[in-house]
């Protein structure tokens, strides 16, 4: 370039055969490659040697796709979701949602519908958003073995009245 705005400026494609580094700040305006692999003060990794195609951050011998060691931080004005999901099933695909509204988390399934709720206050729902007990069930539930209730200490909403023993719960 004719024009350089640094104390080396590149217009173009570069290549550096051997070690390339950089001290202090560095930004990348465009596409950044490396064919090989990169470290970062020895906290980032790129496919170090025999890792090839992992990424370790904490780590030089990254043994996933993503390795991280220690703890992640993900943050944002809104909910922050991490996505879990298989290539080899279009169903396969769960979000795990921390809820900017009312504190708390949320499973989903394929198409956004919430599975399960854990609201700040430690109750869990499945079927609802907004749970009210600490295990608030909404829908259909099913107990396969015995279950345990403290005498006359148990409702069943809907109207229903305890009348009969049905697998171990009383309905």
């Amino acid at each position: 370039t004719t024009v350089p705005t640094a104390k080396l400026t590149v217009a173009g494609t570069a290549s550096v055969s051997g070690q390339f580094s950089l001290w202090n700040s560095a930004s990348v305006s465009q596409n950044f490659e490396v064919s090989g692999y990169a470290s970062l003060s020895n906290t980032l990794w790129v496919s170090p040697p025999g890792y090839a195609g992992n990424v370790g951050i904490g780590t030089t011998t990254p043994a996933a796709k993503l390795d991280v060691t220690g703890n992640i931080l993900a943050s944002t004005s809104g909910n922050v979701d991490l996505i879990l999901k298989s290539t080899s099933n279009q169903d396969a695909k769960f979000t795990i949602r921390a809820l900017s509204t009312g504190a708390g988390l949320s499973i989903l399934g394929s198409a956004s519908q919430t599975f399960m709720t854990i609201a700040s206050s430690g109750n869990v729902g499945i079927g609802t958003t907004i749970p009210s007990y600490p295990l608030d069930v909404n829908g259909t539930m099913r107990l396969n073995r015995t279950a345990a209730f403290p005498t006359d200490e148990w409702t069943v909403a809907g109207g229903y009245a305890p009348e009969a023993w049905v697998g171990g719960l009383e309905m």
